[in-house]
């Protein structure tokens, strides 16, 4: 028997399938943190950072007192901390694409997408303790709600839904950019803007531009709706809107992505 009827009929020992794939890729961006643990740094100090720093900076002066500042400012930093986290799709996958990783994996018997969805599950992760941190901090400073573990899990996941679908953004830059740098770059100019709106803050009245940009912006609808839930309500509309923005984000960024996936560089 000749090596090339061996090469021609050679099949895998063991065949993963769909979820086989995604789950693979998945591990592979987890395994990434326990190797570079540093690029993991700055999502567990960021956060507490940027919180720490809003609060007995501008609390006072913004809502009369820190812990008043909290109650309103706590949904934001956690919609402006996982957004931040998104550009890290854009990140890694154009370190797969400068590497050539990238070409390897597109030339493996795999589903199309799979290397992307493996960064979604890493970036879910990512999301999840981030999060996390914010709230036990928060708790730790003054925060205090009468919201259950229902009310904070579905603000959980509407607000993960919402940076996941800003995730294409940063994908398709990763793609079509030659360096990681110029993505974080470019990614610090489309995020900034989202954040015109006062998101951070609780009076609208004095700026009826920036009021009408948060109400018709997804980051403000992800925001108004965590206010909603973390203050113990159910707010239907703003669940709605929230989920219906993120939606929208994904099935029009989604198809663009593979295009790009597809495309020779």
């Amino acid at each position: 028997m000749s090596v090339a009827h061996l090469l021609e009929h050679a099949t895998p020992y063991h065949e993963s399938g769909f979820f086989g794939n995604k789950l693979m890729f998945g591990w592979r961006n987890l395994i990434k943190i326990k190797h570079i643990p540093e690029q993991f740094m700055d999502v567990l100090i960021t956060p507490i950072m940027f919180t720490f720093m809003f609060t007995f900076i501008f609390g006072g002066a913004l809502a009369g007192s820190t812990k008043a500042y909290l109650q309103f400012f706590v949904p934001g930093i956690l919609v402006q901390t996982l957004t931040f986290n998104a550009m890290y799709a854009g990140i890694n996958i154009n370190n797969d694409v400068s590497k050539g990783i990238f070409d390897r994996f597109r030339s493996m018997p795999i589903w199309l997408p799979a290397p992307l969805s493996g960064i979604f599950i890493g970036d879910f992760f990512r999301h999840l303790i981030s999060g996390i941190l914010v709230l036990l901090f928060a708790f730790l400073i003054g925060f205090r709600t009468e919201a259950g573990i229902l009310a904070f899990a579905v603000s959980f996941v509407i607000m993960i839904f919402f940076a996941m679908s800003i995730s294409w953004v940063f994908i398709i830059m990763g793609l079509t950019m030659r360096s990681s740098s110029a993505v974080m770059s470019f990614g610090w100019l489309i995020l900034m803007p989202w954040y015109l709106c006062p998101i951070y803050l609780p009076i609208l009245q004095p700026c009826q531009l920036a009021a009408n940009i948060y109400f018709i912006q997804p980051a403000g609808m992800a925001g108004r709706c965590g206010t909603g839930l973390l203050a113990g309500t159910f707010p239907g509309k703003e669940i709605f809107t929230a989920l219906g923005a993120s939606l929208v984000l994904s099935a029009v960024l989604f198809p663009i992505t593979i295009w790009f996936y597809k495309k020779e560089r």
